[in-house]
């Protein structure tokens, strides 16, 4: 493989225009959703964490051949459990109110950083595992020329950041209680 290859992007258009409006949107409505009358914001937010799931749901099998099947799925499944968080207050944004409300927007939340938590785990997991392959073969470092469709980029430092990051996110407006 040569450094061209290995240096264009391999995402689709779509996929990737729809994580960036995904991630825009859920900007945006983070933004204008607090107070009464915000359901433009909710409303946003939500569709910005599916667009997020369809960006990465258009690159499963790329992904899982790379990161893992259950690390792909437990990304989705984050993903879909922020959306479901927000879908109840893009319709009424006083619901913000209500305390059983809360808890459910508590609840989605930490089942989604939970999983997005345990993706970010099990891709760091694979790594070490195909490190680990390659070590037994007596060819340390080859991974990263020649199974370059599978292997894993992200540093473990920059793994686990990401996974101690999703465990310490804090809902916007979340306090102690």
């Amino acid at each position: 493989m040569n450094d061209l290859d290995r240096s264009r992007i391999h995402a689709s258009f779509f996929s990737l225009t729809c994580g960036a409006l995904g991630i825009l949107a859920v900007g945006v409505g983070s933004v204008i959703s607090p107070g009464k009358g915000s359901e433009f914001g909710w409303g946003r937010c939500g569709v910005g964490w599916i667009l997020v799931a369809i960006a990465v749901i258009a690159r499963v099998e790329h992904l899982s051949r790379r990161l893992g099947r259950a690390a792909v799925v437990c990304a989705i499944i984050a993903a879909v459990a922020m959306a479901v968080s927000d879908v109840p207050f893009s319709f009424d944004a006083n619901r913000t109110a209500d305390q059983g409300w809360i808890n459910f927007v508590a609840n989605c939340w930490a089942v989604a950083m939970i999983l997005a938590s345990a993706s970010f785990a099990l891709v760091s997991i694979r790594k070490d595992r195909q490190m680990e392959a390659f070590l037994r073969l007596g060819k340390p470092g080859i991974f990263a020329v020649e199974d370059y469709n599978s292997t894993i980029h992200a540093s473990f430092l920059t793994l686990g950041t990401a996974t101690l990051g999703w465990l310490a996110l804090r809902r916007r407006g979340q306090v102690d209680a």
